[in-house]
């Protein structure tokens, strides 16, 4: 016992240290060129890179060619300060560093003291000039501001052009999670990115869940910093399959703590009833949907060490699914007992074969007759020329929905512990 807590300590740690080169296909970097106001470039010039959020430190100089690159950035605001020698010092505040994106910073030094300091304020430029990757970020007031029938991120993964989707139902049971086309390229060509990890379901090949199989991870929208999704000439450490490259990145602790609490729910009880259902005179399908949870993040120790936190919890009954919607042709006979459906039914199979059923229908297990005798039949009789009744060979079919809620008391939860330092 105390053998395997050793090692699963031991791989905690592991990756604890090694959390940070995880992000690489999910950084991106800043980078740009030094020169003096002649236009002259400036080699050997200190540029300093801070984390605004957890004021880690990074410097660097310039090439002799005047240029500087800060690689493998995790996506965050930054500021870039520039000093040398002779020159006044520049501080270019809140520079954003989008997910697998190249952010440009180029500065130009006027003559001075060192004491005195420039500070240049802008916003994010609204084109991306480093690279000829087609794609968009989205961040997180989108993902927790766009109401998502299920808190699933990819119901909105068709917002990026060239990206198509089927439009989400509402009513289904489960995560709901949504595949996506990019470019006409096949659901099941997608790469997905999840802090750096490769998340590619190989089983289903897509984001969806299968009855046999489950999709991609689905953390909750308000642990997600930013998604992005790149639909062509994206860079080869992204570009796994022919189609799009989705890359996920979760939120971190800063110095300051910071958390959330939530509880999104959805009942039956403020649903209007369908027409079909009114008609043939049932109630609303049942569905009764609470999802809970919060995130905490903060320092372990200030401008070292960080923590993040969430956790999700979901609770869902549902009525109105297709899941829960079962399609049956039955016999419309006085009753469902064994001998009546063997009478009918006897010597025949299944759809996928197996044992057919006996002539007495001995052999039908208890419980589905149990479920064949829930909603009884109409007794339908024929009365000539009578509208609404059927015959058909001496037997009377009718196509009958059985809708059985299907409960998922702890079906889904998610949660997530993070550590940087």
């Amino acid at each position: 016992m105390m053998k395997k807590i050793g090692s699963l300590c031991g791989m905690a740690v592991v990756f604890f240290l090694l959390a940070g080169s995880l992000w690489a296909q999910s950084n991106g970097s800043v980078r740009g060129v030094v020169k003096d106001t002649s236009g002259a470039i400036l080699p050997g010039a200190s540029i300093t890179l801070t984390d605004k959020a957890t004021q880690r430190v990074q410097t660097t100089l310039t090439t002799e060619t005047g240029t500087y690159v800060f690689p493998a950035i995790p996506p965050g605001m930054y500021s870039v300060a520039v000093d040398m020698q002779g020159f006044k010092k520049v501080l270019r505040d809140n520079v954003t560093v989008n997910v697998t994106e190249v952010v440009s910073a180029d500065f130009t030094l006027e003559v001075g003291t060192v004491s005195s300091e420039i500070t240049v304020s802008e916003d994010a430029p609204l084109i991306q000039t480093q690279t000829s990757a087609l794609g968009r970020v989205v961040e997180q007031v989108m993902v927790t501001g766009v109401p998502l029938s299920s808190r699933n991120f990819t119901q909105i993964l068709a917002l990026s052009p060239g990206v198509a989707a089927e439009v989400p139902n509402a009513g289904a049971f489960g995560r709901n999670s949504v595949n996506i086309s990019s470019n006409g390229a096949r659901p099941w060509e997608n790469s997905v990115v999840f802090n750096g990890m490769i998340a590619d379901n190989v089983n289903s090949g897509g984001f969806d869940d299968d009855n046999d199989k489950t999709g991609i991870p689905v953390p909750s929208p308000d642990a997600i910093q930013e998604f992005k999704v790149q639909t062509a000439l994206y860079d080869a450490e992204n570009g796994r399959q022919g189609g799009a490259s989705v890359n996920i990145i979760t939120k971190t602790g800063g110095n300051n703590y910071h958390g959330s609490a939530f509880e999104f729910f959805r009942n039956d009880a403020l649903n209007a009833n369908l027409w079909e259902r009114n008609k043939l005179g049932q109630p609303r399908g049942v569905l009764k949907n609470n999802q809970f949870g919060g995130t905490f993040g903060g320092p372990i120790k200030k401008d070292s060490t960080f923590f993040f936190l969430s956790y999700q919890g979901t609770r869902q009954i549902n009525g109105i699914s297709s899941f829960s919607t079962k399609t049956t042709f039955l016999p419309l006979v006085g009753n469902r007992t064994r001998a009546a459906l063997g009478q009918i039914w006897g010597g025949r199979a299944g759809q996928q074969g197996g044992v057919a059923v006996a002539a007495d229908g001995s052999n039908i297990n208890p419980i589905a007759l149990s479920f064949l005798n829930a909603k009884p039949g109409w007794n339908l009789r024929h009365s000539g020329s009578s509208g609404g009744h059927l015959e058909h060979d001496g037997h009377f079919h009718l196509l009958e929905q059985i809708r059985l809620p299907r409960r998922s008391d702890c079906c889904e939860r998610g949660s997530s512990v993070q550590f940087e330092t």
